[in-house]
């Protein structure tokens, strides 16, 4: 039989607790005193209930973190007794106990990876501010591997959206200055991860003294991210020494010709010469960008034979660093005639550089490697062109109906007036939606449009032909446009309708209409259409219950 538990209540600090739980709970239990008595006070502490057996051996004793709120245990797997190492923990108790020594001799015992595994097991039972209060004791250690080990819980928490308090960044900050280059380069990255408001300052001003590759590259890095000019010399002389972190140096390069840092054209020649002394297809993105932005057109060729490399992922840079120069735009159309591949290369550049009528038809000729990707390329140019120029696109380009009044329908939104050209674009939208069987649609707009003075004389005639039709083929007989129609456009809708009751109702509007006006071919052509009641011949007055035929 399990003897029954007693229960202590206590704080302790973090590491007072990791060697409590390293020593043996059972054996140390009695160390629990009040918070008054602890060594010190300004520690973080952590309210817990050691939980222990009266006959010791009989069960073995746990620790259980409390919830500060409301003193409710929380569950947590038993710490293991093992032995801690003294540097890891503050004193627990007073000082002139006989029960320090027992403490000390078991933190002096415990090996770093025993330390470590209960350091996570600490770290996934806390919460809020104690867990970084526990990252950051981590980062100060002297020992790398904890010290490591507070690196690898603060990325953690970072990639779980995990908020750690400033406390964090502080200690971050000071370990950027460490002698170690290791610990360099990880407080560059925390650093960069953590955005602490001064990260720029401490980024930049790290840099510039660095001499370290491996503390250089996520320096670099972090500086890509906040390019500014006083790191500007720092990034050039990382471009060109032979040992540099290469790629984070034109990382942090191209970032700062993005934004015009760079300055005088010795640093620009500084950092073309190191990318042309890498072969090309070994550069990185961001490498192959500062060649085509800086290049010639030696190097621009260079790049065009890139675009047919047997590696598509070499394929795929070239790709992206031609883009970033207009010169290089007619390569890029040419490689994708021949090859589709590269389709949404020359579509970037055509929409960056040539974003106008004769840019759109080019791309619309070009073969796109999906459907999908063809329509995004052509709205992104089409809505690139003045609203006043989408009619010149549309009808000097061979696109699909739905892709064109995809285009056209921004001509319905704009809030300025609409000039003879934004409105003529209108008109050849409600064609388009008349054309696709769209009749209401195609009425919609053009009645919005038919009383516009700035319509021309053969838009005005277009207008009233399709709203003429869409009515028609709506059964709107009693359209106000269909009041002066002549019989052609009734006999056009005749030979066009579908359905056979529409067909029906087409000719007996017409019987009635135009009973003397049709001739002999126009009569017999609706003569073999079944006759039934026009509108105006129909009585639809509802009938009385005693006019209802009897059946």
């Amino acid at each position: 039989m399990k003897t029954p538990r007693r229960t202590i209540q206590a704080s302790w600090t973090i590491p007072g607790l990791i060697a409590l739980s390293a020593m043996g709970i059972g054996a140390c239990a009695q160390q629990t005193r009040s918070n008054t008595e602890f060594a010190d006070p300004t520690q973080p502490r952590l309210p817990i209930e050691i939980n222990h057996a009266d006959d010791a051996g009989v069960e073995e004793p746990e620790i259980v973190l409390v919830d500060d709120t409301d003193q409710e245990p929380i569950e947590q797997p038993p710490f293991a007794a093992n032995p801690v190492s003294k540097e890891s923990t503050d004193s627990v108790g007073p000082s002139d106990s006989a029960e320090d020594d027992e403490i000390e001799l078991a933190l002096e015992e415990t090996s770093v990876d025993e330390l470590s595994v209960l350091y996570r097991r600490l770290h996934d039972s806390l919460g809020g501010n104690a867990r970084s209060e526990l990252i950051a004791e981590l980062l100060g250690d002297r020992r790398s591997a904890l010290r490591d080990l507070g690196f690898e819980l603060a990325h953690r928490n970072l990639s779980a959206r995990t908020v750690l308090s400033d406390l964090v960044g502080q200690v971050t900050s000071g370990l950027i200055r460490s002698p170690d280059a290791g610990t360099r380069a990880q407080a560059a990255g925390l650093l960069t991860r953590l955005v602490t408001p001064d990260a720029m300052v401490l980024l930049t001003e790290a840099l510039n003294i660095e001499n370290d590759p491996l503390a250089a590259k996520p320096l670099l890095l972090g500086i890509s991210r906040w390019p500014n000019e006083d790191a500007a010399d720092a990034v050039v002389r990382w471009c060109v020494r032979h040992d540099s972190a290469f790629d984070a140096a034109t990382t942090a390069a191209w970032a700062m010709e993005t934004e015009g840092l760079l300055g005088n054209l010795e640093r620009r020649d500084a950092i073309l010469d190191a990318v042309r002394s890498t072969p090309p297809a070994g550069l990185s993105s961001n490498g192959m960008m500062l060649l085509a932005r800086m290049g010639d057109e030696e190097n621009l060729r260079e790049l065009e034979l890139l675009l047919t490399h047997e590696n598509p992922e070499v394929r795929e840079r070239a790709g992206n660093a031609l883009v970033q120069t207009e010169r290089a735009m007619d390569i890029l159309v040419r490689a994708a005639v021949a090859s589709p591949g590269l389709y949404s290369h020359a579509a970037d550049s055509l929409t960056l550089y040539n974003a106008s009528v004769e840019g759109f038809q080019i791309l619309s000729r070009l073969n796109a490697p999906t459907p999908e990707a063809r329509t995004r390329a052509l709205l992104r140019i089409g809505n690139a062109l003045p609203v006043e120029r989408l009619d010149d696109a549309v009808t000097g380009s061979t696109i699909e109906d739905t892709l064109a009044i995809k285009l056209l329908e921004r001509l319905l939104t704009i809030e300025t007036e609409r000039s003879q050209a934004v409105l003529q674009g209108i008109v050849l939208l409600a064609q388009l939606e008349l054309r696709i069987g769209d009749a209401d649609g195609a009425l919609s707009i053009a009645d919005a449009i038919a009383g516009d003075e700035q319509l021309g004389t053969k838009d005005k005639e277009l207008v009233t032909g399709i709203r003429q039709r869409a009515a028609i083929m709506l059964g709107m007989f009693d359209h106000p446009s269909l009041l002066d129609s002549g019989p052609s456009v009734w006999l056009e809708m005749l030979g066009v309708a579908g359905e056979e009751s529409s067909k029906q109702g087409i000719a007996g509007e017409i019987r009635a209409r135009f009973p003397d006006q049709l001739t002999k071919e126009q009569e017999l052509l609706v003569e073999a259409t079944p006759i039934i009641e026009s509108s105006e011949d129909r009585d639809d007055t509802p009938l009385d219950k005693t006019d209802r035929p009897v059946e």
